[in-house]
């Protein structure tokens, strides 16, 4: 029997185990398994980036009777990266309100024509209740991806759609920088849906609390078979303690001696003991301590360069703080100090 005579069934299943480039040459041939392919997403090239841009700028000036009309134009830039190459693609849209819409097609038609294996990016997007079906679609098959990085995007999803994105990767790396998003979008049920974490950075705008963020998640993150390895809450206030961090980082040197970057941004200072639990931590002989202050907070750099460790918080200028605070002299401690470090590591570390 001829391959144009046999019935749909019978083609999908040959064209799912052909290579590639026999498929590509079939479709040219053939219409009808052209519109197969096309229909049922068969062997799509496999890229492990893909990554888009999308910005909008002024294009031109123009005078209509002594009145100046300023046109915009929108861009949309795809990069697509497969082993040791590289393909870009760029398509320009004549105005910024038809472009958007227009953008969130062309970028539709090509992730349906790929296969995203690692990483997806988007840049200057606006990820709304259209773009999230689109992501999340049947045809639309992220389960492989392991990076996603957001970047100067409008997130106009809830958290339930947020977690439903990111359900179906495998998320290792979440990186979100300059965005605009709710705050229960960065919340302890988020990221305590995410098992396989290693990498996890926001970086706001401007600074953002984040209520929702508690020890709970620092317990979450110990307790799983490998530590994230870097944590970059910069510029947000959490209501994450200074409590389970010494133990999350006894955690993580006992799984490896991989490096790790942990900042925690602003810690709200906790109700009982305060000072016990910052300084048991800060007077870690593990670390060598740095800090630098303004005239809201003081921050503080805990670092083993020989391990390659660095861990950073802010703690603000409350009651407590200011009362327990003291001048550090590592190399000439006084003995007052040295009584209450002794003190602290009988009550937080010995046992």
């Amino acid at each position: 029997m001829a391959l144009l005579g046999m019935p749909d069934d019978v083609l999908i299943r040959i064209l799912s185990s052909a290579s590639l480039n026999d498929v590509i040459n079939a479709r040219r041939v053939s219409r009808r398994i052209h519109w197969i392919v096309e229909k049922y997403n068969l062997v799509k090239p496999t890229v492990t980036e893909f990554s888009v841009v999308c910005r909008g700028c002024p294009s031109s000036l123009r005078s209509f009777e002594k009145s100046v009309v300023l046109h915009r134009r929108a861009f949309t830039q795809i990069r697509m990266k497969r082993e040791r190459v590289e393909k870009h693609i760029q398509a320009t849209f004549s105005t910024a309100i038809w472009g958007v819409a227009q953008s969130v097609e062309y970028i539709k038609t090509n992730m349906r024509m790929s296969k995203i294996t690692k990483s997806l990016s988007f840049e200057g997007v606006t990820i709304d209740e259209e773009f999230f079906k689109m992501l999340t679609a049947p045809w639309n098959d992220l389960t492989e991806v392991s990076e996603l990085h957001l970047q100067t995007c409008a997130i106009e999803i809830n958290r339930d759609q947020f977690i439903r994105l990111l359900a179906g990767m495998r998320i290792s790396s979440l990186i979100i920088e300059f965005c605009t998003f709710h705050q229960s979008l960065i919340s302890n049920q988020v990221l305590m849906s995410l098992e396989n974490l290693e990498t996890f950075h926001v970086r706001p705008r401007s600074s953002m609390w984040l209520p929702e963020l508690t020890d709970e998640l620092i317990v979450f993150w110990k307790q799983l078979p490998k530590v994230p390895r870097m944590i970059n809450l910069y510029g947000c206030c959490t209501n994450i303690t200074p409590i389970q961090i010494p133990t999350m980082f006894l955690e993580a040197i006992k799984q490896s001696g991989d490096p790790f970057e942990w900042d925690f941004g602003i810690l709200r200072d906790s109700s009982i003991k305060p000072s016990d639990h910052l300084l048991a931590l800060l007077f870690d002989p593990f670390f060598c301590m740095h800090t630098d202050e303004d005239a809201n907070e003081k921050r503080f750099h805990l670092s083993n360069s020989s391990k390659n460790m660095h861990i950073y918080f802010n703690v603000p200028y409350g009651d407590d703080f200011r009362r327990n605070e003291v001048t550090i002299t590592p190399s000439l401690p006084t003995n007052d100090i040295l009584r209450r470090l002794e003190a602290i590591e009988k009550k937080f570390f010995v046992d």
